[in-house]
């Protein structure tokens, strides 16, 4: 318990601004529990969003995953391989988990939102992200699932329903960075220029919560738009 108390604090630090007292939670609870995938996975975090430590925090996921992490970590992995120009291992480590998240049926609720991202990213699965979305959507209108079906809809070509959806996951408030960097790509889709540049730089104002790739994507965007 005081190893998952310590990695929340952690948590608490990093997103308000204070990535050094974020480390010393990570390094205090896995010293009280060697291991830690929580606290690993919080220290890659670091590695990426704040360091842009791709090789460093390559070595802390694939730790965290050994030690037992929860299945979502492998895209975030799969982004890092890929942004360190590693596509092959990339595919295949999204590969391993849409099948393994297809192939937990108890608890495929609990990987749908990241399948849906994961699904999204390939022409061929995009009818299957979209099918999925809609599921986690059915079972929870919160933020994140309006979100998730914007998302898969506008991989899909359907701007107009994803913007409208991308609206209401906007509406439920405190959207995050990367919610803000996708409500970005959609606004700009969908002709609203000057509130997807205003989405854009709020979400890069949170970057240490955006992969290296999403803030080239926020950064180019923006150009676009000026």
């Amino acid at each position: 318990v005081q190893a998952g108390a310590l990695v929340e604090l952690g948590h608490f630090e990093l997103h308000s601004g204070d990535p050094e007292a974020a480390v010393r939670r990570y390094v205090e609870a896995l010293s009280v529990l060697p291991g830690s995938p929580a606290a690993l996975e919080g220290l890659a975090s670091v590695a990426l969003g704040v360091d842009r430590d791709l090789e460093g925090a390559r070595a802390l996921y694939a730790k965290a995953l050994e030690h037992g992490a929860h299945l979502d970590v492998m895209p975030t992995l799969a982004d890092v391989e890929e942004a360190l120009g590693n596509r092959e291992e990339a595919s295949r480590l999204r590969r391993v988990f849409v099948e393994a998240a297809f192939g937990d049926g108890e608890r495929l609720a609990m990987h749908r939102r990241p399948l849906v991202f994961v699904l999204a990213d390939a022409v061929e699965t995009r009818d299957e992200a979209v099918r999925q979305a809609r599921l986690d959507l059915r079972a929870r209108q919160d933020q994140g699932a309006f979100d998730a079906l914007a998302w898969a809809l506008y991989r899909s070509g359907d701007v107009e329903m994803a913007w409208t959806l991308e609206e209401r996951a906007l509406a439920a408030g405190g959207p995050p960075p990367p919610v803000l960097f996708r409500a970005g790509l959609i606004a700009e889709a969908a002709g609203e220029a000057s509130r997807a540049e205003e989405l854009l730089e709020e979400a890069l104002d949170g970057r240490v919560e955006l992969t290296p790739q999403e803030v080239t994507e926020a950064l180019e965007a923006i150009e676009r738009l000026k």
